[in-house]
């Protein structure tokens, strides 16, 4: 019984966030150590001062921050939008996870109202749903959207070769 009421949660849970990006119910899934009980980067078990990591599968969502980055990209091109070293840093590591299918809202760039109203919307959103607003537990919930399961799936196999290493180095 217990697992089925915990069931329920998840899929309340998930569905609220699906609702609030207008996608599907099974593009919403909770990964990481809230997953799995423990950290395999941290090699810590899964605790009060844990956080709920989402990941987020839906290209249409992926493509709409896609065109805003694109166009953001011709601006610094054609030096309509000028960044100093700290913002081409934080750029260039937004860009580095974009490339790889995973649009990491964190780490845009906050020099243009378009992205600081992205951020503050996905911070927003999931700072409602976090804590003791949560389904999962009073926990903080942080998100990342990939374009699609393929992209997810390569980070997450390149995430496990990389602890794999780890672990044999030991």
């Amino acid at each position: 019984m217990k697992h089925q009421t915990e069931f329920n949660l998840q899929t309340h849970f998930r569905k609220r966030i699906a609702d609030n990006f207008n996608i599907q119910f099974y593009e919403v899934m909770i990964v990481g150590s809230s997953k799995f009980g423990f950290s395999p980067y941290k090699f810590t078990d899964f605790s009060l001062e844990s956080d709920i990591d989402v990941v987020i599968f839906n290209e249409k969502l992926f493509e709409h921050y896609f065109d805003l980055v694109s166009e953001y990209q011709y601006l610094i091109k054609s030096q309509r939008i000028m960044l100093n070293g700290q913002q081409y840093k934080q750029y260039l590591k937004f860009i580095k996870y974009f490339i790889r299918g995973w649009m990491r809202p964190d780490l845009l760039p906050q020099n243009t109202t378009d992205f600081k109203e992205i951020k503050q919307e996905w911070d927003d959103f999931f700072k409602s749903i976090s804590h003791s607003k949560s389904e999962v537990g009073n926990y903080i919930v942080k998100a990342g959207l990939f374009k699609n399961q393929k992209y997810a799936e390569k980070y997450y196999r390149s995430s496990i070769e990389e602890i794999t290493k780890k672990l044999k180095s030991i």
